[in-house]
């Protein structure tokens, strides 16, 4: 008779105000160059699967690979085996990556007055059921979880107490995670991850400039859509395919760079690699720049575990995964990540969340520039002194 253990690592990423406690800094002794080597393997990982759902079809993408790459982190906190093998192979982890999570942690929770960053991790835990007491103190001392015991027959209860944390920690953005009847008297674990940002433009958008102007699709048909303009000195650079603009949020730590194909080129953007764009953000210089840039909001969901097990994952998947340094028997038998993005004259919000369910059985241009965002691009919301990739996405439709 199989027991279900579920283990649901959410995380939520959000660009608006909110509330959130201050956060624990941990101690960390990683170098700077195990710091960019887990960037390199998270942003190797982002061009991975944004380049999977793309050729996919699927319209109007946006992930957010940095919640992705670090709720299966926790996951692969307690791999063993050819399952180690396989998420490393898919997500690149590097060695000491324990020690670069924790800088990334410290990081992103260093309370800017510019914005609003941070991260939060918890582990809810069957109040019957014991898992590693290693695994536990990894979660903390790497990821700074909060470890919380409770009744899981009380599935009501404990279904609300956690979806409060989640929505605490996301100013309410993310509401009900974990739908009625999703918690039961055999679930054992539920481990959540968000990460929270509000950021406004250094150079805001006038709304009085905002107007109705065309919108080109793939299909060569247009759309009237309410689209942002202002001319001003950004970070830019162009060749004969593409077009990057990078427009920066207060405080100048993060930013979003805009990937926008020439007209008549738009396979530029079919099969990015994450070579390119640090190529083009080395060549990024300082220019005066018309542009064009269309309000948007959209949200997204993806049932991810298809993906991972075509991109290199299938023993995780299946009760032949060795995941026995949380608990015995444990396998992935789904990933469901949701993405929630709104850009406009002021600045962005946006947020992510993965869930991971665990089950066990037992046994050089001159000035004048015109940066025209009309026809579909892309777009990545980045930390700007590491590179680390929050977000990105591509609009294919503003409407």
């Amino acid at each position: 008779m199989k027991i279900y253990v579920f283990v649901i690592i959410m995380i939520a990423v959000l660009l608006l105000s909110g509330c959130t406690q201050p956060k624990p800094t941990l101690e960390t002794n990683a170098t700077e160059q195990d710091v960019s080597n887990l960037v390199d393997a998270n942003n190797k990982f982002a061009f991975d699967m944004f380049n999977y759902y793309q050729n996919k079809g699927e319209e109007n993408l946006f992930l957010s690979p940095y919640s992705i790459s670090n709720a299966m982190g926790m996951v692969y906190e307690g791999a063993n085996g050819q399952t180690k093998y396989e998420i490393q192979s898919v997500f690149h982890y590097p060695k000491n990556s324990d020690q670069a999570t924790a800088y990334m942690y410290n990081l992103l929770n260093s309370n800017s007055k510019e914005y609003q960053l941070n991260t939060a991790n918890a582990l809810w835990i069957k109040d019957d059921f014991d898992i590693k007491q290693n695994y536990i103190e990894t979660i903390q001392d790497y990821y700074g979880g909060e470890i919380t015991k409770l009744d899981f027959n009380q599935a009501e209860q404990s279904r609300q107490t956690i979806n409060s944390w989640v929505e605490l920690q996301t100013n309410d953005k993310i509401k009900d995670l974990l739908p009625q009847g999703s918690i039961n008297g055999l679930n054992r674990v539920i481990l959540t991850n968000a990460i929270y940002f509000k950021g406004e433009w250094v150079k805001e958008f006038d709304k009085c400039a905002t107007k109705e102007r065309p919108f080109y699709l793939a299909d060569n048909k247009n759309i009237m859509i309410d689209t942002m303009y202002q001319k001003n000195g950004f970070e830019y650079m162009e060749n004969n395919n593409v077009q990057v603009l990078q427009m920066d949020y207060k405080g100048n730590d993060l930013s979003m760079m805009i990937i926008l194909p020439k007209i008549n080129n738009q396979q530029t953007i079919d099969n990015l690699s994450y070579g390119q764009i640090k190529s083009w953000r080395s060549q990024l210089y300082e220019n005066e720049v018309k542009v064009y840039m269309p309000k948007f909001k959209l949200e997204n969901k993806y049932s991810m575990k298809n993906a991972l097990i075509e991109m290199g994952m299938p023993t995780t998947f299946t009760e032949d995964a060795d995941l026995t340094s949380i608990a015995k028997d444990l396998y992935i038998s789904s990933i469901i990540h949701q993405t929630y993005i709104e850009v406009d004259e002021k600045g962005t919000e946006a947020a992510a969340a993965t869930g991971i369910t665990l089950s066990t059985s037992a046994a050089a241009p001159g000035n004048g520039i015109i940066f025209n965002a009309n026809h579909p691009f892309v777009y990545i919301i980045q930390e700007n002194n590491t590179g680390e990739i929050l977000f990105i996405g591509k609009m294919d439709n503003p409407k």
